[in-house]
């Protein structure tokens, strides 16, 4: 895959590597997928819905069907998630 549904993936691992970077910010390592969901429960429940559609982005890399219009719309929404992790934490 490339284009679009790279891109998608790439937001993906950017709320990923967000939550990683608070999770050693407080010195829990998150290796496994799992482990990155349950801290975003702990971290942004309110953001859940925000982190499942970056999470549908990532299943989508491997199906090739993201529209440019849904890939705007949770890209928009991630940007202000990772800045609001990030923020937050001081990091």
């Amino acid at each position: 895959p490339d284009g679009i549904e790279k891109a998608g993936e790439m937001v993906w691992g950017a709320v990923v590597c967000a939550l990683k970077a608070v999770g050693a910010a407080r010195g829990q390592k998150i290796t496994r997928y799992q482990q990155a969901i349950r801290f975003a429960r702990k971290l942004v429940p309110s953001e859940m819905v925000t982190v499942g559609a970056a999470k549908g982005l990532h299943g989508q890399f491997y199906e090739g069907e993201v529209s440019d219009v849904l890939f705007r719309d949770v890209k928009g929404k991630v940007e202000v998630l990772v800045d609001d992790i990030l923020t937050a934490e001081g990091l």
